[in-house]
């Protein structure tokens, strides 16, 4: 054994449960460091597991169930959302140092503001649905501009029923709380909601102007019957169609006709000798009339029900003059430059203008929530062209056109489907009869040889530039659809080799003249009694996902475990929502039911909704 002296005795010490350090009592200098590293190490790691443990359970939200929310116990409140599609911090907040845009800018001398971000797409029907559901695409189900129907050869607008999941306004009028939606992208059909819906289809269909130049060019509701022969359920309820045709049209014409930027359009259109710039003011008079009548509309279910506890509107304008007119517009010369050069400027002025508006007749005591689903840039080449692989498969014979341009279904073995016009990835569907009904590809063998035959022949297009038309091809032969990549940066002045000669590039692309692209940073600004009054320092990207949970919490009501936005509690102040069910649901899908449901529903005709996706270059 070994005798231990008090000189050389080792102390114990026991810092924490199972921790043991021993020290002599004769302990040089740098053992003592060397004990202070260990005992500064100890209680950084009793920091760290304490904060651990508040981030992921002190800070846990409460889960709450759906049985247990009371609507006689959310907090009376009122909010209105405004969408203003496509606008950019880079040319509001200009007009609002300026005195330009006077509402906004009164909005946010007493709110708050935020640049405002969309990750996943740039397609306006996706991104407007993540706004009213705080989910992602692969949540709500709305992808794209269009969607395929089966049985049918044309692809059709996405509609209310290829949404999967409830909406904002759809949570709140379970809960009691009266709604009313404008023009919302997705709304038609509409929905059966606590209040009022009037789609987007409403005003392109009802409230539409016929052609430029035609007798009734700019006469709100003239051509109605042509467009909504056998069109259902452009509001909720039905019989509002009629009720603001009735009350709104004659009126409302008028001032329409004599408002200021009409004025300026006409003016420029009558002295434009440029066919697509002369093409983009047509485009943008019928986007200026369908946002014009969402405001009226706006305005009169307002003043016909001052109860509305929820108010969604949605402008387009501004993306669209953006689209038509960026190549015109010169930071070093707003306001003062020709017609051209202001009226992307000026349909601000427009927008703020119907800020104003809805701001005046609203209860003063709202939260007002003003956002955009992206911003804007310029394209790097205006003349944007899309490639139409239909006219290089009727050159190879897989398939034949009609007169009037339209594709001749019958006489087809396969068509590329243009879901994607502008990218590079294509879709060619083989006309299968198990799909489309009458085709003369009857069996799976029909179908493969088709692929082998495309595969050969579209695949060996070689250009005399060098290289070949198509980089990848493949079958998936569940859908029977052939994915095709195709080379699609190429020259306009190359050619590509047919069997039976050469065809120049550019005759195998269609142009586009827009000259503004989208960039992921929109706006978002908001004033209100919840809200605070300074910039938002969320220290987190702010997005189009955040609009939803933020709503239900001003609300009172907890936000869905399932849904991938977030509250921006940053520009809440400490009354919102009254605290009223803090925390998290499991789904509101699982308790409220669907009010989108597929039935026999009559679309009409979609094909001025098509007409307005392809002058914006959305769709061939």
């Amino acid at each position: 054994m070994v005798s231990v002296s008090q000189a050389q005795s080792d102390l114990i010490l026991w810092l924490e449960p199972g921790i043991l350090i021993s020290r002599s009592r004769n302990t040089s200098g740098r053992n003592k460091n060397k004990v202070m590293k260990k005992i500064l190490t100890v209680v950084l790691l009793i920091v760290l597991i304490a904060g651990a443990y508040y981030a992921f359970y002190a800070k846990k939200p409460a889960v709450i169930k759906f049985e247990n929310i009371s609507s006689e116990e959310l907090p009376h409140r009122k909010v209105i959302l405004i969408g203003l599609d496509g606008a950019t911090w880079d040319v509001l907040q200009p007009l609002i140092d300026a005195g330009w845009v006077p509402n906004i800018k009164s909005l946010l001398e007493k709110g708050t503001k935020a640049d405002f971000y969309t990750r996943y797409s740039a397609f306006s029907p996706v991104i407007w649905t993540s706004v009213a559901t705080g989910k992602l695409p692969e949540k709500h189900g709305i992808k794209n501009f269009l969607v395929s129907t089966p049985g049918e050869y044309e692809e059709i607008p996405v509609t209310s029923i290829d949404r999967k999941t409830n909406a904002i306004w759809n949570i709140l009028s379970h809960f009691g709380k009266k709604v009313s939606v404008t023009g919302w992208w997705a709304s038609w059909p509409a929905e059966k909601v606590n209040g009022y819906m009037v789609s987007q289809k409403f005003f392109l269909n009802v409230f539409q102007a016929g052609p430029i130049g035609a007798e009734n060019d700019m006469k709100l509701g003239k051509i109605s019957k042509a467009y909504t022969e056998g069109t259902e359920r452009l509001t909720y309820p039905d019989s509002l169609a009629d009720e603001l045709k009735d009350n709104m049209a004659a009126a409302s014409t008028e001032k329409f006709e004599s408002s200021d930027f009409y004025k300026l359009l006409n003016s420029a259109l009558s002295s434009e000798k440029d066919p697509y710039r002369a093409d983009h003011l047509k485009s943008m008079l019928n986007i200026y009339k369908a946002d014009f009548m969402g405001k009226e509309v706006f305005k009169y279910l307002n003043g016909k029900d001052r109860n509305i506890d929820f108010q969604a509107v949605y402008f387009e304008g501004v993306d669209a003059s953006s689209h038509f007119f960026w190549k015109e517009f010169d930071e070093s010369k707003k306001m003062k430059g020709s017609a051209f050069n202001s009226i992307i400027e000026q349909y601000y002025m427009v927008a703020d203008g119907y800020v104003g508006e809805i701001l005046k007749a609203s209860d003063p005591n709202t939260d007002v929530i003003i956002i955009s689903d992206h911003g804007f840039e310029k394209k790097n080449d205006s003349r944007s062209r899309v490639f139409q692989l239909n006219r290089v498969l009727e050159k190879l014979g897989f398939l034949k056109m009609l007169a009037d341009g339209n594709i001749d279904y019958s006489n087809s073995s396969c068509f590329d489907s243009q879901a994607f016009p502008k990218s590079n990835m294509r879709e060619i569907k083989i006309n299968f009869a198990g799909i489309f009904p009458g085709s003369n590809v009857k069996t799976e063998e029909d179908a493969k040889k088709i692929y082998e035959d495309l595969k050969d022949r579209l695949g060996g297009l070689t250009l005399a530039n060098g290289g070949k038309l198509v980089e990848d091809i493949s079958y998936d032969s569940t859908k029977k659809i052939i994915n095709v990549k195709v080379k699609y940066q190429l020259p306009s002045d190359d050619i590509i080799k047919f069997e039976d000669g050469g065809v120049s590039v550019d005759k195998l692309f269609d142009l586009y003249d827009l000259s503004g692209d989208h960039n992921p940073k929109g706006i978002f600004l908001s004033a209100g009694i919840d809200i605070i009054n300074g910039n938002a320092k969320e220290g987190r990207e702010v997005t189009t996902l955040d609009i939803t949970p933020t709503i239900l919490s001003i609300f009172g009501l907890p936000v869905g475990a399932d849904m991938d936005g977030r509250i921006i509690s940053s520009i809440l102040n400490e009354t919102s929502g009254d605290k009223a069910y803090r925390g998290v649901i499991s789904s509101y899908d699982s308790h409220i039911p669907l009010q989108n449901l597929k039935s026999s529903v009559s679309g009409g005709s979609d094909k001025l909704m098509k007409e307005r996706l392809k002058s914006l270059g959305y769709i061939n």
